[in-house]
């Protein structure tokens, strides 16, 4: 047990405390007086300001006084003697505190005014620190407890009651489940974090520097990702390892596993699929087909001028022809009318 680590500090406290007690007990202011003088004894048990009378006053004064009819017994050296005692029971203390680890802000003194916030941090740290380990004892034993009982209930409660306790719907699955002892250890299990007291500060500190960490490195696996996809398997591994790192992050292993299979299935569809282009191949692609556009507009203007000027010679030659076989007409009709004229002149 850890009892013994300290036990003969222990059995020294007690020893020290027990003779404490004892001299307090002897502590008392006693002493002798002048039987003489009977006015003494009431004036043992007087209150404040009470005075006794006396009746032969003048004799007392001719003794010396109170001074001369009694004596007190001498405490001083008990007095001694139990400051000693004192400052031994605050070293035997000490002594246990730290075997034990309990440190002065854990106990709630023994802090100065002085020292900084951060100070105490560190104590309380380091006090936390040595306890883990009967922290840990403790919860182990609650969890067992609740283990017991939920091994209790699951085997001797009927399925009606415990859908009136849960609410729920039990099948003959769950009962079989719950009332064989490996499959119940294999799929209901107790953790201890919930028997653990709490800090509210550190749990938003934690949660803080938990979402700045994991939003941080998410940003920065997407990028890389987007970059190179093949890296995508070693990106979900680091998120997994950084989450690990904190108790919160066990909330996020189902969905980081959710999440990395999809993303896995995404990737084997695209490789099985035609490459797509990036958007800074699609954006020069689009440029090129503008330009390819753009030059095949430009042949087609320049072969209608040229089948425009084509047509128009084939017209001008056309009517050139028309024109030529009109004058050679023309000519034979001339010459057909002359000859008849000079025939006509002949007769």
């Amino acid at each position: 047990p850890e009892f013994t680590m300290y036990q003969d500090q222990a059995d020294e406290l007690d020893r020290v405390t027990n003779r404490i007690t004892y001299l307090i007990e002897g502590l008392k202011r006693r002493g002798v007086y002048d039987a003489s003088v009977p006015e003494l004894a009431h004036l043992a048990v007087a209150g404040d300001n009470d005075f006794v009378p006396s009746e032969n006053f003048a004799s007392l004064a001719q003794k010396g006084g109170l001074a001369a009819a009694f004596q007190t017994e001498d405490i001083s050296a008990v007095s001694v003697v139990l400051n000693g005692l004192y400052t031994q029971r605050t070293q035997v203390l000490q002594i246990i505190y730290e075997v034990t680890g309990i440190s002065d802000i854990l106990r709630g003194g023994g802090t100065k005014a002085s020292e900084t916030a951060t100070a105490q941090q560190l104590k309380a740290q380091y006090g936390s620190m040595r306890l883990r380990r009967r922290q840990d004892d403790i919860q182990k034993y609650v969890r067992d407890l609740f283990r017991i009982k939920a091994e209790l209930i699951a085997e001797n409660y009927e399925p009606e009651i415990l859908q009136r306790i849960t609410g729920l719907e039990v099948t003959d699955e769950m009962l079989e489940i719950m009332r064989n002892d490996k499959l119940r250890n294999y799929q209901i299990d107790v953790e201890t974090d919930s028997t653990v007291f709490a800090d509210e500060e550190e749990v938003k500190r934690t949660r803080i520097e938990f979402a700045n960490v994991f939003g941080n490195y998410l940003v920065k696996a997407i990028e890389a990702t987007r970059a190179a996809p093949e890296v995508t398997p070693i990106a979900f591994e680091i998120l997994k390892f950084v989450a690990g790192a904190w108790k919160i992050g066990r909330n996020f292993e189902d969905v980081i596993d959710q999440t990395e299979a999809t993303v896995m299935q995404q990737l084997q569809a695209m490789q099985q699929q035609p490459q797509q282009p990036s958007p800074e191949e699609r954006i020069q692609q689009e440029k090129i087909m503008a330009e390819l556009e753009r030059e095949k507009l430009k042949q087609e203007g320049k072969l209608a001028d040229i089948s425009s000027r084509e047509r128009s010679k084939a017209a001008e030659i056309q009517e050139e022809s028309r024109a030529s076989d009109q004058r050679v007409r023309s000519k034979e009709d001339l010459a057909m009318l002359e000859a008849e004229l000079r025939m006509a002149e002949r007769d």
